[in-house]
């Protein structure tokens, strides 16, 4: 007869092949959401073989035919291709999107950046078509940046190539990045995402906003003629800013690196401004704005904000666009309340690019002001989430910053890499020697093993990367 699973004998069996079969469910999520942003996919690859400015001549031919000789390149054209066929293009073209170039490429962003510039073009040209003349707004912007010293301006852009050429050469490639380089960026903290509505049907958005912390500033800021975002009232903002970091128009005469983000603040109490961080090395003795400036030197309060970003450029159309779907996305969370004074709320309009970066790569922020409001009965979950997707985010990256080094090493170099990296295998597969009753018990203490090995290829890829410099 068949015994019982209730016997003395078996009565562990039930309870621990469940831990087993739990322990497992969770680290198979965990690898599919680590695989579902794999740095050697043949995106990837292609994005560092065709559009990244950072890649040199041997990554990029290395990186191409690797993504060639990848076999998923193949599956995942015929499985686009069958979702068009079968489907049709409208119902299709999503997931064939999804397939060939899924988020996190800069293919992708590309894509999302040349849509929006769909509808934002055309309002803009409306714009520009209500104005007398395009010279008329030339004028009325370039003459208010005047250089105070010329020779002393010339000269000190000579000495910041002279004394670092490679600086000088990303400065310029800002042009094409969509996170500028080389420059100092204000700092954030992201306190978790903010789901949307669910409704939203675009590739330019998933629905998704961040809570971000930003800590107090030192800012430099200057009133704006009017509460619309024209070029006309950004460039005279920018202009005035620029003049007294980058051509030294303050009492000083100190010329100054620029910053990113600048930052326009509207409100209803109160006209639109712009703002600019310090740099860091004069935040503390910030030189004094010309008597004739409306500049203003102030600390920059710190700010809870909920935040969606965006491709392409600034129009009244697509400001309002943005601010509606934040507005949809803060009122389903019932965690957050909008801080203001007023009926209407306090809006953060933040752009990362200068004047000549290609349109469909510009970076855009749309932030308001807000309060959270804590529930005690979610703390504890919400805060099991972050933890979790930030684990996985790290991971990830790790993962990413691996494979972008191993296609600029060499043979050489990668042979002692691959030395290395088995060392820790071998010490992983020593650490992980199964005992078949135990294996519920110590979940925890595997999944901590597991990042071990994480920590030391960080290590290798940075040695590697030293080596390659």
């Amino acid at each position: 007869m068949m015994k019982s699973l209730n016997t003395p004998s078996t009565r562990w069996y039930k309870p621990t092949l469940a831990i087993i079969l739990l322990a497992t469910t969770i680290l198979t999520t965990t690898n599919t959401r680590v695989n579902a942003l794999q740095a050697n996919s043949w995106q990837k690859r292609l994005d560092r073989a065709f559009l990244d400015v950072d890649s040199n001549s041997q990554a990029r031919i290395r990186s191409l035919q690797r993504a060639i000789e990848d076999p998923n390149l193949i599956k995942d054209v015929s499985r686009a291709i069958d979702a068009v066929r079968t489907q049709g293009f409208g119902k299709g073209h999503p997931e064939l999107i999804e397939i060939l170039w899924p988020k996190g490429t800069i293919a992708r962003e590309d894509l999302e950046g040349i849509q929006a510039l769909t509808k934002q073009l055309p309002e803009r040209f409306q714009e520009l078509d209500s104005l007398e003349s395009v010279s008329e707004l030339i004028g009325d912007v370039g003459g208010r940046l005047k250089v105070k010293d010329p020779s002393a301006f010339v000269s000190a852009k000579l000495d910041q190539v002279r004394d670092d050429p490679k600086k000088a050469v990303k400065l310029v490639q800002n042009v094409l990045r969509s996170k500028p380089a080389a420059i100092e960026t204000l700092s954030y903290s992201v306190v978790r995402k903010i789901g949307g509505t669910g409704n939203e049907t675009s590739i330019v958005s998933d629905g998704t906003a961040e809570l971000r912390k930003y800590g107090a500033f030192q800012s430099i800021s200057c009133p704006l003629d009017s509460d619309d975002f024209s070029l006309k009232t950004m460039g005279a903002g920018l202009n005035e800013l620029s003049s007294y970091l980058l051509l030294g128009n303050n009492e000083e005469s100190i010329i100054m690196s620029m910053t990113t983000p600048f930052i326009i603040t509207k409100g209803v109490e109160y006209p639109s401004k712009m703002s600019l961080m310090l740099p860091k090395e004069f935040a503390d003795l910030p030189p004094a704005p010309e008597l004739s400036s409306e500049i203003k030197v102030e600390l920059y309060p710190e700010t809870v904000v909920a935040t969606v970003s965006f491709s392409g450029i600034c129009t009244d159309q697509e400001i309002e666009r943005q601010v509606v779907k934040l507005m949809d996305i803060i009122e389903n969370d019932e965690t957050l309340q909008i801080k203001s004074d007023s009926a209407e709320p306090e809006i953060m309009v933040m752009q990362y690019n200068a004047p000549g970066t290609v349109p469909w790569r510009r970076r855009n922020d749309i932030s308001i002001v807000v309060e959270v409001q804590h529930i005690k009965d979610e703390n504890i979950n919400i805060g099991a989430e972050v933890e979790a997707v930030d684990e996985n985010i790290v991971v990830s990256d790790t993962a990413q910053k691996i494979d972008t080094i191993v296609d600029e090493v060499s043979p050489t170099e990668m042979a002692d890499s691959v030395a290395v990296i088995v060392a820790v295998e071998e010490v992983d597969a020593a650490v992980e020697e199964p005992v078949a009753t135990e294996e519920a018990d110590s979940s925890t203490t595997e999944v901590g093993a597991v990042e071990e090995p994480d920590t030391t290829a960080e290590k290798t890829d940075i040695d590697v990367d030293d080596s390659t410099n």
